[in-house]
Formats: C-alpha cells, sequence, structure tokens
C-alpha cells in the first residue's frame, strides 16, 4: 500500500511550480486551487478509510497505516471546513443577494445529494442483510446515525450552513458580526455535540471559521505576508506551534489548535508553491461523491470475498469503481439540480 501512497504522491507533483522567491501566488486561494488541495485530501481520506476494511501483515503495510490513518488521521477533513469557510464568505460579500438563496443552493443541494447516496446504502443493506432500525434510518438521513456510510462531516456541515444562514440573516452586510455569530455556534456546537458524540465530530470543526477570518482579513493578510521576512516567520511560528500541538498531551483545544495551523501551513505553502492538475481538479470537483460513496465498493467487494482472495487487487478495483460510481452519481444529481432549478 505505500507503493500506492508513493504513486499518489507523484501525481500530485505533476504541474508543480514554484514561484519566485520575492513573491507569492495571489490566486492561491482562487476556486481552482481549493478544489484540488481537497481532491488531494480526498483521495487521503479513501486511503485512511481503506485501512477500516483491512488487516495488515506486511510491516510496509503497517507504515502505510501510520502514516495515514495516525500521522495525518483526522486532518484530512480540515481544508475541507478551511476552505468552505473562506468560499462561502466570499460569496457572501461578492454576490448580490446570495444569502437569499443559501438555503436552497447550498442546504437543499445537500440534503438532496445526501439523501439520494443514503438510499444507495439503503439498497445495499437490503441486499447484503444489513439490518437497521427505523429511527437510525431516519437520522441517517442528516447524519446523526449511519447505515454504512460516512456521516460525521455531512451532519457537521448542516450545521454550520444553518449556523451561516442564520447569522448573516440577521446581521446581513455587518460581516464581523456574522462571523462572530458563527463562532458561537460553533462553539455551542463543540460542547453539545462533545456529550453525545466521539472527538473527531467536532476537534476539527472551528477551522470553517478560521476560512472565514482569512476571508474578512485577506488582503491586509496577503499584503503583510508579501514581505519575504513575514512570510518566513509566519511558516517558522505555525510549523513549530504545530509540532508542539503534536507532541501535547491530547486535548480539544489542541487540537484544535493544530488543526488550523495545520490549514494555516497549507496556505502558506500554495502562496509559494502552485500544485495542481486535471487529475486533482476532477478529483476537487468531485469530493462530495467521492466521500459520501467510497464505502459502497469497499463494501460490495468485501462481501463477495474479494478483500480474502487479494488486499492489494481489492483495493485497486474498489478505487476504480468509486470513480465510477462517483462519475455516474454526479451526471444524475445534475439532472436532478437542473429540474428543481438549483443550478
Amino acid at each position: 500500500m505505500l507503493c500506492f501512497l508513493g504513486l499518489f504522491v507523484l501525481l500530485c507533483l505533476i504541474g508543480i511550480n514554484f514561484k519566485k522567491y520575492k513573491t507569492i501566488d495571489e490566486d492561491a486561494l482562487s476556486h481552482d486551487r481549493t478544489l484540488m488541495i481537497n481532491g488531494i485530501f480526498v483521495m487521503l481520506i479513501l486511503f485512511s478509510h481503506f485501512n477500516y476494511y483491512v488487516t495488515y501483515t506486511s510491516v510496509v503495510d503497517t507504515i502505510f497505516e501510520i502514516i495515514v490513518s495516525v500521522e495525518i488521521g483526522q486532518l484530512m477533513v480540515t481544508t475541507f471546513l478551511f476552505y468552505s469557510g473562506y468560499g462561502i464568505l466570499e460569496s457572501v460579500k461578492n454576490k448580490k443577494n446570495y444569502m437569499d438563496n443559501f438555503f436552497r443552493k447550498r442546504i437543499l443541494k445537500l440534503f438532496l445529494s445526501f439523501s439520494l447516496a443514503i438510499l444507495l446504502y439503503l439498497l445495499l443493506d437490503l441486499i447484503v442483510g444489513y439490518e437497521y432500525s427505523v429511527k437510525t434510518i431516519l437520522l441517517s438521513f442528516i447524519g446523526w446515525e449511519s447505515i454504512g456510510n460516512s456521516n460525521w462531516f455531512i451532519f457537521a456541515t448542516f450545521c454550520m450552513y444553518f449556523s451561516t444562514l442564520i447569522s448573516f440573516k440577521i446581521f446581513k452586510n455587518d460581516y464581523l458580526k456574522g462571523i462572530l455569530l458563527c463562532f458561537i455556534f460553533s462553539v455551542c456546537y463543540i460542547f453539545i455535540l462533545r456529550y453525545f458524540k466521539y472527538s473527531y465530530w467536532y476537534d476539527t470543526i472551528l477551522c470553517y471559521n478560521f476560512g472565514m477570518l482569512l476571508s474578512y482579513y485577506k488582503d491586509n493578510i496577503v499584503k503583510f505576508l508579501k514581505n519575504n521576512l513575514n512570510y518566513i516567520l509566519c511558516l517558522i511560528l505555525t510549523f513549530l506551534t504545530f509540532v508542539l500541538c503534536r507532541f501535547t498531551e491530547y486535548s480539544h483545544l489542541v487540537f484544535e489548535l493544530k488543526s488550523i495551523c495545520f490549514v494555516s501551513i497549507i496556505f502558506l505553502i500554495t502562496l509559494k508553491v502552485k500544485i495542481g492538475n486535471k487529475v486533482l481538479l476532477w478529483l476537487g470537483k468531485n469530493t462530495f461523491n467521492i466521500y459520501i460513496l467510497q464505502r459502497l465498493s469497499f463494501i460490495v467487494y468485501k462481501e463477495i470475498g474479494l478483500l480474502d482472495y487479494n488486499i492489494y487487487l481489492y483495493f485497486c478495483i474498489s478505487i476504480i469503481t468509486i470513480f465510477i460510481i462517483a462519475f455516474v452519481f454526479d451526471k444524475i444529481l445534475k439532472i436532478i439540480y437542473k429540474s428543481l432549478k438549483l443550478i
């Protein structure tokens, strides 16, 4: 499996471009560039979730598992939250009446997409004989429970979207107050969820709010980082803080700080290094489809015995199938969105 990870790293290096020493790439936060970064991390999530279905006997494969699931682990989702918060506030600032259509074009679209995926999992459950209570099935449509699918991130996204809708409906063009209210909602989310769910449900959530802050102060931040000394100092301090958090005993606040440092490092690197190609762009555009549908493939091929035959063949065929399903699913969603005038 370490070879597959290595091949993916090589793929990520295709199209890489280093900026001149005294400049930064002001296009680092463009929509396509952030999609490509998310494309990298959705593949890492695929690698990580694959580990839940297999038991490794090779030392090399165990190293792969440690790198992906332990060393990177929960940090894989931080860019999704970070760039989502950033992108939404950019839209609020630059698109007239954006919040008027936010429920339909963000929340409703997410619910319809997720519901269609849940129906696929229900169908698979019927075929393979998995049984869930009616309560579990109904709650799975909002991500509170799972019927085989990934769910916590979708539930968190619903909560962040609703907090954004309420905040900017109340404060409208007062962006800073809207950001502050969103932050208060996130803190409430954290305190409530800690009594009901595992820590991974909430310990990266502030990256969403951090993305909003970056959008709000973007011009000042970019201007500050154009000074090469400022850039180097920020990168060093952020990296040292990240390392310190890494070797500090776990607590929620420390992990939130670690997550924010991680996305900050990604942001700083992208100011100097242009990463991305058409493959990563496709992965980024299909992040939701790949993330939510991946377990269908893993479950099916495990049930038919491919995992017992050869884990590497199981991985390759599963990945190819995931991409095919994601492609078809995207076409179906576009038809649904178009018929409901959501695009």
